[in-house]
């Protein structure tokens, strides 16, 4: 048996911005500027929808970034991301929603492999599909 352990009173975006900054997203910014850098003094002139991209999952000083809001659509928690995923106390999402915000938590990150183990336990075959 698998448990979606969640901070009940955060909201579906809170949870994934949260679990983003503790992947170390926020570093990102200066990781940015130092390949700015070296590209510049290379004489690299990177694509602008790239460049683009790049500066806005990299933005200082925001509390919620372009990854966030595209893993919401993507994994089809955008209808509710502000509602709080709730506990055995309070009522908040349903429970393959909060399969969904596991999933998010784990992908919203920079990580490069997931050991994803029975994720789609409790889920029925069309919703593990999309």
């Amino acid at each position: 048996s698998h448990n979606d352990l969640h901070f009940g009173i955060m909201t579906v975006k809170e949870t994934l911005d949260f679990s983003a900054r503790c992947q170390g997203v926020g570093a990102r910014y200066d990781l940015l500027n130092e390949l700015a850098r070296r590209e510049k003094d290379a004489g690299i002139f990177p694509e602008a929808d790239v460049d683009l991209f790049m500066k806005a999952s990299a933005a200082q000083g925001v509390k919620s970034s372009i990854i966030t809001d595209y893993t919401l659509k993507i994994l089809g928690l955008d209808i509710c991301k502000d509602t709080i995923v709730g506990d055995d106390m309070m009522r908040g999402i349903s429970g393959g929603q909060k399969k969904r915000v596991t999933t998010g938590e784990m992908i919203v990150g920079p990580t490069k492999t997931l050991f994803m183990d029975e994720i789609s336990t409790g889920l029925d075959s069309s919703t593990t599909f999309q």
